[in-house]
């Protein structure tokens, strides 16, 4: 059993409210502390400064941080020592036994204004939406990146490979509201039905909630998480995920490049 400590719409600098004060980050190094996770998982929108915090303070503990960007990050992740940026990619890394865990993500949300606003904006022009064509490119549309996964080290793998144990989302695959830029995107729906990964977290909606996609055919565990939210005052700092290691029969072909204890 693998456990996750999740992070998600922390917004500091997008409005007046300033969550990370000294009080909120000493109440997420206690929860890094007390929970000691196998990885952090966060899940966009989190100021940059906010998420080298939680990156140094759970390095400090040989924890790995593996991060997916909202529509509001305006930041290179690569820059950050100690976080993974898991847009496109699909990882491999171990666990407490020998079963690998298998991770994927995909960033932002549906495109409902400019880059410059909105760096993490993409279209679903497949599926008919296309909120600002003059922006539109393949690598800006959901539906080409749902279909060009690549692994840690950039080589090409195409479809997201089936049964992932963890995908990352900002946005919600499903449930999202039926506005941008809440609306749930049908390429990402699409992804849950037809390549059923075990388990999926998200951010975008300021809201927490579990909920069973597909229930009756291949069940999908959908799992919205809100750190701080604007809206609903002060959540608790950082979700606990708890994720079973999955049996593989066959040896992976992706790169095992991050381990985490």
């Amino acid at each position: 059993m693998a456990k996750i400590l999740a992070f998600s719409d922390i917004h500091t600098a997008y409005n007046h409210w300033d969550y990370a004060s000294p009080k909120i980050r000493g109440i997420m190094e206690q929860r890094l502390k007390t929970v000691s996770p196998d990885f952090v998982a966060t899940l966009g929108d989190i100021k940059k400064e906010t998420l080298e915090f939680i990156a140094e303070k759970a390095k400090e503990q040989g924890i790995h941080v593996f991060s997916v960007g909202g529509n509001h990050d305006f930041y290179d992740f690569s820059e950050i020592p100690n976080v993974t940026d898991m847009h496109r990619k699909v990882i491999e890394i171990n666990g407490k036994t020998e079963r690998k865990i298998r991770l994927a993500g995909i960033e932002g949300c549906l495109e409902w204004g400019p880059p410059d606003e909105y760096p993490r904006g993409y279209d679903d022009t497949n599926a008919g939406i296309v909120f600002a064509e003059k922006y539109y490119t393949k690598e800006r549309d959901y539906s080409w990146v749902a279909e060009n996964f690549v692994a840690h080290d950039g080589t090409p793998i195409g479809k997201l490979p089936i049964g992932i144990d963890l995908m990352m989302f900002h946005c919600a695959p499903v449930n999202g509201r039926d506005y941008p830029p809440y609306e749930s995107p049908p390429t990402l729906a699409k992804l849950l039905l037809t390549r059923h990964p075990r388990t999926i977290i998200h951010g975008h909606l300021h809201r927490n909630y579990e909920t069973t996609f597909n229930k009756d055919r291949n069940p999908v565990k959908v799992i919205s998480v809100c750190t701080m939210s604007p809206f609903d005052n002060i959540h608790i700092a950082g979700e606990i995920i708890e994720l079973s290691e999955s049996k593989q029969d066959e040896p992976s072909q992706l790169n095992q490049e991050v381990a985490v204890n």
